[in-house]
């Protein structure tokens, strides 16, 4: 019964239950409904991925591939429209069920989120300091470049970007606001940071050494451009103060590209190709070939003419020869047969364009693909990108290939996990090194550049030509043997100098969160780089002709750095007019490098490359290296906003560093800035569409390089006795109870900024951003040379102030803008000047580097980096002194001044004209203010090359008439048709003198001392110590035309036809001209390194032209 009543009541219930469900259900659909609509740009181009939201509500959707999206809202709902680089739009649904929506460019708009220290996105008007953000497609206009760098210049104002002789696949010189110090070893390269991990970078430099002088470059140059989205540049300290003592020469943060809903299938294909030229070669002289003034070389009257030229007896016949004297100094080339270096009879002219047949033609060819999509769930990527490059330079060459992933995942609305990999493997055969031996000895002017590339090899293919046919080496001289035939052709495509690099970036991150305003946000990751070096030298002749051949070596270096970062975010309002947003978090990072090296010489074997396979046991060696550090450091950040127009940010860092003794490794950083948006708050004219003014100051520091604070040891073998020498160089160090305790302290960067943006008129037609900044770097790390009675070399200390003082200007403008034409422009400048303002206790002077033939120095009241040469002596009223010799003396007790190593004033100029699908780019690059000690100018004179050595060769140019008696004696002659005296050793006189202006040493009598042009070149500007003349100093300025730029988009009637999404087309040009250069013969970016202020190489510059083709499907 019980039972009974119990089914009765319970059917009861479920009756009115299915009752209530069905009307609820009745009643729900009749308030909610699903909408569906399409969202598109202003080109009625569909947009993917765009985030739509129910406003007042977690509910959303996105669209998809074409755009379309559908959802079920309420009758009074409101639906949110956003999307990266458009307005955000608000529509009512109303009593539509179908919605049309077009959402509108940002264009210009100051509200752009950029990526500031540690991966933080703000909003770029909040912030309270400078920042530069350069997109991907800026990076890519002239093809997927060999080194991403190369695509910076003149595109932020402060940014100083320069190559160097080795071309892109070597190191690229990188500095920011003239960064500088005292130390030749210590880091003024920005920090480079990928995905939020940082990577490894340091100075490279070539040598004249070809084993271990070769530049190939660094982790910077593996990065391809073709998969960053953007770079942010962090100028100043506050803008770096969150990276620690990392940051503090600025950071680069480069973010790579993420997956994301596209149209189509997601594949973007690029392909481009590019011709290296030789370009802006020196301006030869193509008069005199080689060989010497017969008298300066005291050639045999029987065997001399009046025409310059030598003979011998060849066959038994008196004939001309050629004779090279590692001089351009020889008879006039007019064609006369002579007997060649070869044995052949061939015309002595001139050979206008054998420096550009000594190199080749280079190019390079990539390819890039990438898979890309995304939807609710997150989005990934997948890239892959193959260079093939070869250079100018005969037999260098670098074979690229990059992987790269990126995935972004969303398990649920409460945590986000993010995955970045990066591989980079770089095959660098045969990179160029520093050939000083092309400067020095110069590109005779009639060198037959077809003979050395047919005659590398002997009959057999096997051993060097001229190390085969001594006679013919012989009579060739070593400039053409030794430096083409064997230094370099030989060198370049017979031995093996190849670096193997893999490289590693990979970055995991998680976002957690736990309300609506605080999340924690975690990153993981590491940069590793494994490079193996290889040497194989080949015999140049058999064993048996010489048993001290071959030469085997392989160096294996590891570098690792671990990173981390733990990071608690907050955005809170406190009430209508406040709202607070901030960070705390932690950072670890680890870095490890390892070496290990092994050599053998003097094979037993010929060309067997192993180590074992050496006849020396002494030649047969090796040795490994070993080193490490660590950083662990806290930090905060707090970001106080006044009704979203006045924003007070407060930072800090503390670093605790295993580089510094342990009394001094914990240092911190603190940092301050307001960001004041005067357009958001006050009543401006209506031409004012934004305004800003901004002001920060912070701390940051870098605490030297690893075991600079330490006493260090280095060990090794005497005979078969070990032995451990210390360092000459000893660490700070002070007295603490009676014990010797290290106290080297962090260098340390107070800087402070000021500055403000506008924008004017609609669609900000006009935009302004300026800068001023001051810094003062105090306590730097610096080794003073001491007496070496004291039993040490140097003593490094923390000492020494430099204050740096600057500004920078950004204008950006649209001059025309239409329906089909749009004309945007950019002009970046900035001007920076430094000062020493002290060094360490009673030292006025403290020697630098990176020059040869003159002095680097930091003096105090001076710039950084002045140059003093020693001048040409002079009398009291100011005639120059002429030695016995007939030439100018230097004056080494009285050194000048003449200019400095940083150039004051940097300057770029970018142009973008549109019309419907073609573009056109121009972008121009400058820098005034600095000097570079030009060797190759000073060699190219004294081996008679250069077209600036041609002044008193004859008499068209100004040489003296003169004869050579029989006893050696120059005596000038009344004019250059003079008949021959009697007492003259030759039969005809000479027309080459040269009397130069000025007194004898006792700086009275004036000078009558006559000499030969080569005597007078020689001398003056081809001396074995490489003195630099006055008359060869140089500034480094220059405006170049960098890059041209056409392409045209495919209309979208015609690449629907094809299936494709997106089709784009193009040609271009860089390195196109430099429109003014202070310095004759070679570039301004000539240096052999990243941390050099001169150049003696004369490789040429290169111009690029090439085309690519772009493809979405």
């Amino acid at each position: 019964m019980c039972n009974l009543n119990f089914i009765k009541i319970m059917k009861q219930k479920l009756l009115l239950f299915l009752t209530l469900f069905f009307w609820s259900a009745l009643t729900f659909a009749q308030t909610m409904k699903t909408v569906t609509g399409v969202v598109k740009d202003k080109n009625n181009e569909p947009l993917p991925a765009v985030n739509i939201q129910v406003v007042g509500s977690q509910q959303g959707t996105i669209s998809d591939a074409d755009g379309k999206f559908s959802i079920s809202v309420a009758e009074n709902a409101k639906l949110s429209f956003s999307y990266i680089g458009y307005k955000t739009i608000v529509m009512a649904v109303g009593n539509k069920a179908m919605l049309q929506v077009t959402l509108e460019d940002e264009g210009k708009n100051l509200e752009e989120v950029v990526v500031t220290a540690l991966g933080i996105k703000r909003e770029q008007k909040t912030l309270g300091y400078a920042i530069s953000s350069i997109k991907s497609q800026e990076l890519v206009k002239t093809g997927n470049t060999v080194n991403p760098l190369m695509s910076l210049y003149g595109k932020a104002a402060g940014l100083r970007i320069a190559s160097t002789t080795t071309g892109p696949t070597g190191g690229t010189v990188i500095n920011i606001r003239n960064a500088v110090s005292l130390t030749e070893g210590a880091r003024t390269r920005p920090l480079f940071v990928v995905d939020g991990i940082p990577i490894f970078d340091q100075n490279t430099a070539t040598s004249t050494n070809d084993r271990d002088g070769r530049d190939r470059g660094t982790g910077i140059n593996d990065i391809n451009a073709e998969d960053i989205e953007s770079i942010e540049v962090l100028k100043g300290a506050k803008a770096a103060v969150l990276y620690g003592y990392m940051g503090a020469n600025g950071v680069v943060l480069i973010n790579t590209k993420n997956g994301a809903l596209k149209k189509g299938l997601g594949v973007d294909f690029s392909t481009n190709y590019t011709y290296d030229n030789v370009a802006f070669q020196p301006d030869f002289q193509n008069e005199y070939g080689s060989g010497g003034n017969l008298a300066y070389s005291n050639v045999d009257p029987s065997l001399a003419d009046a025409k310059g030229f030598r003979y011998e007896m060849i066959n038994d016949q008196k004939t001309p020869v050629f004779f090279n004297s590692s001089g351009s100094f020889g008879p006039k080339m007019d064609g006369t047969q002579v007997y060649w270096y070869d044995k052949t009879m061939r015309p002595y002219s001139a050979q206008p364009n054998n420096y550009q047949e000594l190199f080749n033609q280079g190019h390079l060819q990539t390819t890039n693909i990438s898979v890309s999509n995304g939807g609710a769930f997150g989005s990934i990527r997948f890239g892959y990108s193959n260079k093939n490059y070869n250079s100018i330079m005969v037999g260098a060459g670098q074979k690229n290939h990059v992987l790269s992933f990126s995935g972004n995942f969303n398990p649920s609305k409460y945590l986000k996990v993010g995955f970045n990999s990066n591989y980079y493997y770089t095959d660098n055969h045969n990179a160029p090194f520093r050939m000083q031996s092309f400067a020095t000895y110069g590109i005779a002017r009639d060198l037959k550049t077809d003979l050395l590339r047919d005659n590398i090899t002997d009959e057999t293919g096997q051993y060097s030509y001229f190390a085969m046919n001594k006679d013919i080496a012989n009579r060739s001289t070593g400039t053409i043997s030794g430096t083409f035939g064997n230094d370099y052709l030989w060198n370049q495509t017979q031995n093996t100098y190849d670096e193997l690099r893999h490289h590693f970036i990979q970055s995991i991150n998680a976002t957690a969160n736990f309300t609506p305003w605080l999340n924690l946000s975690l990153l993981g990751g590491f940069d590793m780089t494994r490079i193996n070096d290889v040497v194989k030298q080949k015999f140049t002749r058999p064993l048996y002709l010489d048993s001290k051949q071959g030469y085997y070596s392989e160096l294996n270096n590891q570098h690792s750095s671990i990173y981390g970062q733990a990071l608690l975010n907050f955005n809170r309002n406190l009430n209508k007019d406040f709202t607070l947003t901030g960070t705390v978090g932690s950072v670890y990072r680890y870095n490890m490098d390892k070496s290990l090296y092994g050599l053998s010489k003097n094979f037993a074997i010929e060309n067997l490359f192993k180590f074992n396979n050496s006849t020396d046991v002494a030649t047969y060696t090796g040795w490994g290296d070993e080193g490490d550090d660590v950083t662990y450091s806290v930090l905060a950040s707090a970001n106080l906003s006044f009704r979203n127009y006045l924003y007070l940010e407060l930072q800090g860092r503390n670093d605790w560093t295993s580089i510094l003794p342990p009394s001094n490794n914990r240092y911190f950083y603190p940092g301050a800035s307001l960001s004041y948006i005067a357009s958001d708050h006050l009543e401006l004219p209506q031409v004012i569409k934004f305004a800003k003014f901004r002001a920060s100051i912070a701390d940051v520091g870098r605490p030297g390089e690893r075991y600079f604070g330490n006493n260090s040891y280095d060990n090794g073998l005497y005979g078969s006795v070990p032995f451990a020498n210390a360092s000459t160089t000893l660490p700070p160090a002070e007295t603490v109870d009676g014990k010797l305790v290290l106290n080297l302290k962090p260098e340390k960067k107070r800087e402070m900024e000021l500055g403000f943006e506008t924008k004017f008129f609609n669609n900000n037609r006009l935009g302004i951003d300026f800068s001023y900044y001051q810094s003062n770097m105090y306590n730097q790390i610096m080794a003073l040379s001491v007496p070496q009675s004291s039993g040490t070399a140097a003593v490094r200390t923390n000492a020494g102030s430099i204050r740096n003082r600057g500004v920078e200007l950004q204008l950006t403008g649209t001059p025309v803008l239409t329906k089909k034409w749009n004309w945007n422009t950019t002009l970046n400048l900035s001007y920076n000047k430094n000062k020493i303002m002290e060094l360490a206790q009673g030292i006025t002077v403290h020697p630098l580097w990176g020059v040869n033939g003159a002095f680097a120095r930091a003096v105090v009241g001076g710039e950084y980096g002045e140059i003093y040469i020693a001048p040409w002596k002079r009398n009291s009223e100011g005639k120059f002194i002429i030695n016995s010799d007939g030439v100018n003396v230097f004056d080494k007790d009285n050194l000048k001044k003449v200019g400095v190593t940083l150039p004051k004033t940097l300057g770029g100029f970018n142009s973008n004209l549109k019309f419907k699908g073609v573009s056109f780019d121009m972008d121009l690059d400058w820098q005034f203010g600095g000097t570079l000690i030009s060797q190759s100018n000073m060699f190219g004179r004294g081996n008679g090359t250069f077209a600036s050595s041609l002044q008193y060769r004859d008499e068209a140019h100004g040489g003296l008439p003169y004869y050579v008696t029989t006893s050696g004696e120059y005596k000038q002659l009344a004019s250059h048709s003079s008949t021959v005296p009697a007492d003259s050793k030759y039969n005809f006189i000479f027309h080459d003198g040269v009397v130069l202006d000025g007194v004898k040493e006792d700086g009275v009598t004036p000078n009558d001392k006559l000499i030969c042009a080569q005597a007078y070149y020689e001398k003056t500007y081809w001396q074995g110590y490489m003195d630099v003349t006055e008359d060869v100093v140089y500034k480094s300025d220059y405006i170049s035309l960098r890059r041209l730029t056409l392409s045209y988009d495919l209309p979208s009637s015609l690449t629907s036809k094809m299936k494709v999404q997106k089709v784009n087309v193009g040609v271009f040009a860089s390195n196109v001209a430099y429109l003014y250069k202070a310095i004759p013969n070679v570039t301004p970016e000539s240096t052999g390194g990243t941390n050099e202020f001169m150049e003696v190489t004369n490789l040429p510059g290169v111009r690029v032209v090439g085309a690519q083709l772009k493809f979405s499907f």
